[in-house]
């Protein structure tokens, strides 16, 4: 079997190998490991790509979450549009019988609604990281 050269490994891939590694059947692999490990955290360039990828990571699960709620006032703007009908806590609105209440759920719903595509549109985050590092 072909021994692993954790010296090319960067300090991300070595974090995964450590949480993959069977401990038990490669001991002096794992002691390998965490030397390295060690050697790495050391080095502020292999620390700020860790702590990068993780930031991207969390910017991509915000993203997302904005996204679905996008989607979401996306879909109560297209149905009360549609049916004249904006619910909001359990309650329900028409335009024809409330429509200073249905217009304050459409025009705060599209606040909403445009607020959230600004920041899953722009990459300001990445460039404050990048700023950053």
């Amino acid at each position: 079997m072909i021994e692993p050269n954790y010296q090319n490994y960067t300090l991300q891939e070595l974090l995964e190998a450590q949480e993959t590694i069977d401990k038990e059947q490669f001991p002096l692999r794992y002691q390998q490991l965490c030397a390295q490990i060690n050697l790495k955290q050391n080095d502020p360039q292999q620390v700020a790509l860790v702590e990068q990828k993780k930031y991207l990571n969390n910017l991509i699960f915000a993203k997302v979450i904005l996204a679905l709620l996008s989607c979401f006032f996306a879909f109560e703007l297209y149905s009360s549009w549609q049916f004249g009908v904006a619910s909001f806590r359990k309650s329900e609105y028409s335009l024809a019988d409330n429509p200073q209440m249905f217009y304050f759920i459409i025009f705060t719903h599209s606040i909403l609604l445009f607020v959230f595509l600004i920041m899953l549109i722009r990459n300001s985050w990445v460039k404050q990281a990048e700023m950053q590092s």
